[in-house]
């Protein structure tokens, strides 16, 4: 979208011979940024059932047989990738303390250093690590749990 709305002042800027006054340059070229975002909205507004046919074509409705168990199991997984995939941060922060371990401390361990330098980031890696896995592989037992603590059983969503 932001490529499509500055297409326009960069096609004015381009288009503008060069022995046109530099106030000129500068007023066209904001005018054409200003207004840009307006014209394309506009036009948006206007032709959207013409631009929404033509980025998702009619088919036959999606049958998705799944209860909200179903949904909530997929919610825990989901939310397991993003707490091991936050984690990878802290593990990628260590590492690099580790590979930059100056020289004059030759004499101190590898490990002592990165526990004094990144303990932090270590505690925070192995809670993401155990949280994360946790949601993923017990997502389904955490999805049953959930609904049976807020009242629900599954037999009543099938």
């Amino acid at each position: 979208m932001g490529a499509l709305v500055s297409s326009a002042a960069q096609l004015a800027t381009f288009t503008m011979t060069p022995p046109v006054a530099e106030a000129t340059f500068y007023r066209a070229a904001w005018i054409v940024t200003l207004a840009g975002p307006g014209v394309i909205g506009l036009a948006l507004l206007v032709l959207a059932d013409r631009v929404a046919r033509w980025v998702v074509p009619e088919s036959a409705p999606l049958a998705i047989d799944a209860d909200r168990v179903d949904l909530a199991a997929i919610g825990f997984g989901i939310a397991g990738i993003f707490v091991v995939v936050s984690g990878l941060q802290d593990v990628a922060s260590i590492v690099y303390a580790a590979l930059t371990k100056p020289d004059w401390l030759r004499g101190e361990s590898s490990s002592s250093y990165v526990w004094g330098q990144q303990r932090v980031a270590i505690v925070r890696v192995v809670v993401e690590a155990v949280a994360g896995v946790v949601l993923i592989l017990g997502r389904d037992g955490l999805a049953s749990a959930w609904w049976r603590l807020r009242g629900r059983r599954e037999e009543q969503d099938k």
